[in-house]
């Protein structure tokens, strides 16, 4: 799940608590600071995020987070969002600033992503090899995002760009609403891939 936090909007860790709960194969988060974006990303438990929220969260501050749920490539650090759209197929360290564009996704994307590697990471690099090698605008990177379908967010030093249809709660937006499920109802989907990862 991808949460956008707006500059002004305080969000509760308890409501990052509950996305975690049913994204918990790794959390990131991105804001803005000196004109650049700053990334903390690869926190593989929920008190590690606890962590870092403490350290970095403001109410001042855009930003955005991400919960993952492993759908694509293997489920570490390195493959936690965001990415940043660059045209190397390096991975990207797991604390960094930059003034490229990072891209947050929720969803899978069909035949893109391997055993070792996210689809996400794989569309980061071709995003990054358009925006970088072809010069193309991220408004033409948006038409791209929307021709494969999905939720992703685009979060650059001066801009923030949403594409699919994200949920309004508390000021805040959603990609999905899983993580306000009953914690004793939830769907068959979820229950098998927690059993499988035991």
């Amino acid at each position: 799940v991808i949460v956008v936090k707006p500059r002004g909007v305080d969000i509760k860790l308890e409501t990052l608590e509950k996305c975690w709960n049913v994204n918990s194969d790794g959390a990131g988060v991105a804001w803005r600071e000196g004109g650049l974006v700053r990334v903390q990303k690869g926190v593989m438990s929920f008190e590690e995020f606890e962590r870092v929220f403490e350290e970095v969260y403001s109410k001042d501050k855009e930003m955005i987070f991400h919960f993952r749920l492993t759908s694509r490539g293997k489920t570490c650090p390195e493959m936690t969002h965001p990415f940043c759209l660059v045209s190397e197929n390096k991975v990207d360290p797991l604390e960094f600033v930059t003034n490229v564009p990072v891209l947050f996704h929720n969803g899978t994307i069909i035949n893109l992503g391997d055993n070792e590697k996210s689809d996400t990471f794989y569309l980061s690099r071709l995003l990054g090899k358009m925006y970088f090698d072809s010069k193309v605008s991220l408004e033409t990177l948006v038409k791209v995002l929307n021709m494969v379908g999905g939720k992703f967010v685009l979060f650059s030093p001066k801009k923030t760009i949403i594409v699919g249809e994200f949920h309004e709660k508390n000021g805040c937006l959603f990609s999905n609403l899983s993580w306000k499920i009953d914690t004793f109802i939830t769907c068959d989907w979820w229950l098998k891939k927690r059993r499988r990862k035991t």
